[in-house]
């Protein structure tokens, strides 16, 4: 089984039961393109449930207020069992804590400064 997807604006992997997302630089996520990338998330866990570390956050201008709202539906976080958002910069940090302070999130979500402080606080979510 391929454990990568590469969409136009964002890259996805699955290395030791984590599943990392990389934005690529994209100036507005739309509704469709949120709908796009939760369809394919879900053919590359194929039914499985890992945690979920988000990167490059720095590369979304903005998200359209539909699709952030989307992005916090059972629907669309089916599969992640915890997301860490890693933000680096204060841009990034801003639409982090957006997603972090949405009240009805499905699954636990964290902000974090590092890329191994994400991977640290997602441990405890994965098999290994």
């Amino acid at each position: 089984m391929n454990e990568e997807i590469d969409l136009p604006f964002m890259n996805m992997v699955i290395l030791q039961g984590i599943l990392f997302c990389k934005y690529k630089n994209t100036a507005m996520l739309t509704l469709a393109m949120a709908r796009e990338m939760v369809q394919a998330r879900l053919q590359l866990l194929n039914g499985r449930s890992l945690p979920v570390c988000i990167r490059n956050f720095q590369g979304v201008l903005d998200f359209e207020p539909e699709a952030r709202i989307y992005l916090n539906s059972p629907e669309a976080m089916e599969g992640i069992s915890a997301a860490a958002i890693v933000a680096e910069e204060f841009h990034t940090e801003m639409l982090s804590t957006k997603f972090c302070d949405l009240p009805s999130q499905i699954a636990p979500t964290y902000p974090c400064k590092s890329l191994e402080q994400a991977i640290k606080w997602l441990h405890p979510y994965t098999n290994y």
